[in-house]
């Protein structure tokens, strides 16, 4: 039986302590990772649930780093991390393999951790995004700019010079006999 700590995206700390349950608003994004992380983790047991807000969205877990022990015979045994959204809807991952752009065809998805005692490694470090309907809508934030200048630079010029011309002369040549 697993007990959860439910909260809303907005509010909890980064990342999601192990046992909580968040609530996700479309597009946004929750960081979690193994305990411990990203030094090795222990013996445990770790539970997370991903709720979407919106009733359209689907949660969408990636993992940046993983690092578990590896399978046994191609079967997660030992160390292993399960994606969950219903009762025929499981995936589980072990090794240097983890979620990556994983759609959980659901509005929510539990996600356990679950090491044995002896081998431990780095763990991992995931995101969960409610993923809404069609494209993410593009978010227009000012974003600050640093602007370097040189100092001014002054430029000295000579004063005008007149160039005084005399008027034209008419040359007037003679054939030589």
């Amino acid at each position: 039986m697993a007990f959860y700590n439910e909260v809303d995206a907005a509010s909890v700390a980064s990342p999601v302590p192990c046992g909580s349950w968040v609530w996700i608003p479309t597009w946004d994004s929750v960081t979690f990772t193994s305990p411990n992380y990203p030094n090795d983790y222990a013996w445990t047991k770790c539970y997370w649930k991903f709720y979407a807000n919106s009733s359209d969205a689907r949660i969408e877990i990636d993992c940046s780093d993983f690092q578990l022990q590896d399978a046994v015979l191609g079967v997660c045994l030992n160390d292993v991390f399960t994606i969950e959204a219903g009762l025929f809807n499981c995936k589980s991952f072990c090794g240097s393999e983890g979620p990556q752009s994983e759609l959980v065809n659901s509005q929510w998805a539990s996600v356990k951790f679950k090491a044995d005692l002896f081998t431990h490694y780095r763990g991992f470090t995931c995101t969960a995004t409610a993923v809404g309907e069609g494209k993410k809508p593009v978010i227009n934030r000012t974003i600050p700019v640093a602007v370097t200048t040189t100092p001014p630079v002054d430029i000295t010029t000579t004063p005008p010079v007149d160039i005084t011309t005399t008027p034209p002369v008419d040359i007037t040549t003679t054939p030589q006999p």
